[in-house]
């Protein structure tokens, strides 16, 4: 059945390039000569085919994904940790929606039936994770900040490890979720020593 299906899939994808490929001939042949000279007109016929690629094997992690129970839809153990071990944050992405299509529900919904204790809230904090990193760190800034008590270690931690990747989209974010700034947060909790090197990586990224 695997090798019936990757010989679908093989087919399938090269019935697709020489189909992009004809437009490609058919598009130079009324326009000019200039886009065969061109090396972009190649890229991008690669981008093309390497996307439709993509999509076929995010529609089939989608299916392998799901495990049926008692007519219920859940989640298959083994190919979610294969799938999340393996898989970029794009990818990832598409295959949580194809998932919803064909399971007619969220890939949460089906973790929450799946899994349960620490197992389900590490796997649902992944998936938030993987759909949009800059708000699952602007919650997790958020509970650093505001907790029964300042976690100053994890502040220190979240911040300085985000400082060179994407704090001004975090920043961003916060200012969205919680309706004050990272940096007027900081100075409302914080103090000292502790609290001016925090600003001052805060103010750095903008």
């Amino acid at each position: 059945m695997v090798k019936n299906s990757l010989i679908i899939t093989v087919l399938l994808v090269l019935l697709i390039t020489a189909a992009v490929m004809m437009i490609g001939h058919c598009v130079a042949a009324n326009i000019g000569p200039t886009i065969n000279a061109n090396p972009k007109f190649d890229a991008n016929l690669a981008a093309i085919v390497t996307q439709i690629i993509c999509s076929i094997d995010n529609q089939q992690d989608a299916m392998k994904l799901i495990k049926e129970s008692k007519g219920q839809k859940s989640i298959n153990e083994s190919v979610f940790n294969e799938v999340i071990a393996t898989r970029n944050l794009v990818q990832l992405r598409l295959t949580f929606d194809f998932y919803c299509e064909v399971a007619d529900q969220d890939i949460e919904m089906g973790i929450k039936q799946e899994f349960g204790g620490d197992d389900e809230a590490g796997f649902l904090a992944l998936i938030k994770c993987v759909r949009n990193s800059s708000e699952y760190f602007a919650d997790l800034l958020q509970n650093s900040i505001n907790g029964p008590v300042i976690s100053e270690l994890e502040l220190i931690r979240l911040v300085v490890s985000r400082s060179e990747i994407d704090l001004a989209d975090i920043k961003h974010a916060y200012l969205e979720m919680h309706h004050i700034s990272l940096k007027e947060a900081i100075e409302a909790n914080t103090n000292g020593a502790f609290g001016e090197a925090l600003l001052a990586l805060v103010k750095g990224n903008q």
